[in-house]
């Protein structure tokens, strides 16, 4: 899902639709701080108050760091499952 939402604010990002981006970041917002994904958070929520703001040209950088975050964090969960699922094993 949250890739879902990453490739609509690229896109929206590109268009330059506000609106949209404060919406999608938001709800990106609620989802990773609901599983712990604080850095990812606390960007969709700089994001967020950007676009808000009307800050066009800080809104697009902001979400030009996204998808970066986002597999960074991703790939922390998956090594944390990874060694859960290691320990159960044994």
């Amino acid at each position: 899902k949250g890739q879902d939402e990453i490739a609509a604010i690229k896109v929206v990002s590109n268009q330059q639709e506000i609106a949209a981006i404060a919406n999608l970041a938001h709800t990106l917002k609620s989802a990773s701080r609901s599983v712990g994904a604080i850095k990812l958070g606390e960007l969709c929520e700089h994001i967020e108050q950007a676009a808000r703001r009307g800050e066009i040209a800080q809104t697009s950088h902001l979400c030009t760091q996204l998808a970066a975050q986002f597999t960074q964090t991703q790939d922390r969960i998956q090594a944390h499952l990874n060694t859960v699922l290691k320990h159960l094993d044994t």
